[in-house]
Order: structure tokens, then sequence, then C-alpha cells
């Protein structure tokens, strides 16, 4: 559940993103019945939203290039004299990320991911 708390000087209110409510309490102990979200609420909320799915992104975005970095040091790392003998499983290891690499980038640059 995403829920945040703002306070004030006299109380606090809970805001709840999963059902776009606020409930304010205040110092004494009053507590008011759920409200729908305000305009400003909604718009700050989907700020959240969106922040969180950002970074979501970002992590999946780098966890990819991690991979492709692997699969691109273990072909640095293997002797010429074993890619020459073979080459096309290497090449194509190869090709593979960087075709990796450039959709996320086009992604990237596109809004997608």
């Amino acid at each position: 559940m995403a829920e945040y708390r703002v306070y004030y000087s006299t109380g606090w209110t809970v805001l709840d993103d999963d059902t776009r409510t606020a409930t304010e309490y205040t110092d004494t102990g009053f507590r008011s019945p759920p409200r729908p979200y305000t305009e400003r609420e909604n718009a700050e909320a989907d700020d959240r939203a969106l922040t969180v799915q950002q970074e979501a992104n970002r992590q999946s975005i780098e966890a990819a290039l991690a991979d492709a970095l692997a699969t691109l040091q273990a072909i640095i790392d293997t002797p010429n004299s074993t890619i020459n003998s073979s080459p096309a499983p290497y090449i194509k290891d190869l090709a593979r990320a960087s075709r990796r690499q450039i959709r996320l980038l086009i992604r990237r640059l596109d809004g997608t991911s």
C-alpha cells in the first residue's frame, strides 16, 4: 500500500495513493472520514507513481546492460585461436549484445522503457 503522511503544526494527513483518499488527523485525536484526493493531491500521486515506474525502468535497463557487458567481456576473454577456429557463436553473441543495447537505447529515447 502506498501511503504517505503530511505533517502540519496541528496534525497530519494520511494520503493513500492506492485508493486516492486522504484522512486527516489532529493532535487532539480527531480523525476525519476519508475523502477523495484533491486535484493537487491526484497530480502529486501521479508524479510519485511515475517516479516509481521510472526507477523500476532504470533498474531494468541497468540489469540488461550489465548482462550485455558480461557477454562482451566473455568474448574479449576468449582466446583468439578459439574464436578463429569457430567464429560464428562469438559473432552471434556480439550481435545479440549489441542488439539488446540498441533496443534499450531506442526505448529509452522514446520513453517507453
